[in-house]
């Protein structure tokens, strides 16, 4: 699928909120307020990208995402762990590192890379279902509706899988809603006048608060929790469109600032690398608390030197993995520029 600018800037902010809900606490309202859509949004952006001439037959599809999601998992998991044991283990590192491996073990995964397995089992559920009711979209979403539903019951029922894979019945709606709605939503983008997208970007804003106010527990994808059933689905699809009309504006907005222009580049950016992102942020958080927040006493001060750390790991992280080891994000090299380059 040739790239989109509102696509990138979608991810860019999307993973900014990941980040950003992972230091904070879901009891707060900004933490509730991201819970709600962040993790849909990307399903739903998976789905959207998806580009269904690729995949003639399940083993193309396949063995393509074992090579762009499991093989990526695997390496994250392998490196998270062995951190994890170097940084915060005691003892020897053998002893800190089988310690660390047991606890990924019992806690069913480790940081955010429960979304690559999720997203991979996903795909495939969704190739299954396209491939059973290609005659109608009806059934389809039908089906869709159903297997989401069915992951109510069970969330309900407290059956859950480990490794968060319960979490593929809610992922693959999203991710199937976001591939059939791909033409639509183009289209509609292409048709949005900005005075529109400025009049209902606040009003889907305020109404993505109010659905994660009334919306009790917060959701959470990884927990198969996205309870209440109908007022989840509604606050998760809610804060889609408010992100894709945000990014639609953002990408279509041509008026000249320095300070814009520099946070497109900073946006699309961090939208082209959002699985480096995803696999090290919530290491680069621990390795904050552990060793920067003792010497803070402000929890204000603190919060604010944490974005600063915590950004800045990233930025090397992604450097890192874009130059030296492209296989870590299931390229063998990279075919497109993603260099930041502030003017």
């Amino acid at each position: 699928m040739k790239r989109i600018d509102y696509v990138d800037f979608a991810k860019g902010i999307g993973i900014v909120l990941v980040v950003l809900g992972h230091c904070v606490s879901t009891n707060t309202s900004i933490g509730r307020w991201i819970f709600s859509f962040h993790m849909p949004l990307f399903f739903f952006l998976s789905g959207f990208c998806l580009d269904n001439s690729k995949y003639t037959n399940f083993k193309s599809l396949f063995l393509k995402r074992i090579q762009q999601l499991i093989i990526p998992y695997v390496s994250f998991v392998v490196i998270l762990v062995s951190l994890q044991a170097l940084f915060f283990g005691d003892g020897t590192f053998i002893t800190a590192l089988y310690v660390q491996f047991k606890r990924f073990i019992s806690d069913g995964g480790i940081g955010a890379t429960w979304f690559l397995p999720v997203l991979f089992f996903s795909e495939l559920v969704y190739f299954l279902c396209l491939k059973l009711v290609a005659c109608s979209k009806l059934f389809l979403f039908i089906l869709l509706v159903s297997l989401s539903i069915v992951g109510n019951i069970l969330h309900s029922l407290e059956l859950d899988l480990p490794f968060s894979l319960s979490a593929v019945l809610p992922a693959v709606l999203f991710y199937g809603f976001g591939n059939i709605l791909n033409g639509t939503i183009q289209e509609a983008m292409r048709k949005f006048g900005n005075k529109r997208m400025l009049l209902l970007i606040p009003i889907l804003g305020l109404l993505t608060v109010v659905l994660s106010i009334v919306i009790n527990p917060a959701i959470n994808m990884c927990l198969n929790r996205m309870t209440p059933y109908f007022l989840g689905y509604l606050g998760a699809f809610t804060g889609i469109c408010l992100i894709f009309l945000m990014s639609n504006f953002l990408a279509r907005f041509s008026k000249k600032s320095f300070f814009l222009d520099q946070s497109k580049i900073v946006i699309k950016y961090l939208g082209l690398n959002t699985l480096s992102i995803l696999a090290f942020h919530m290491f680069f958080i621990g390795l904050s608390s552990g060793f920067v927040k003792p010497m803070i006493g402000s929890y204000f001060m603190y919060k604010i030197v944490e974005q600063i750390v915590v950004w800045f790991l990233i930025y090397l992280s992604i450097q890192t993995i874009n130059k030296y080891f492209p296989w870590l994000i299931g390229k063998k090299k990279l075919k497109f520029d993603n260099t930041l380059t502030l003017s």
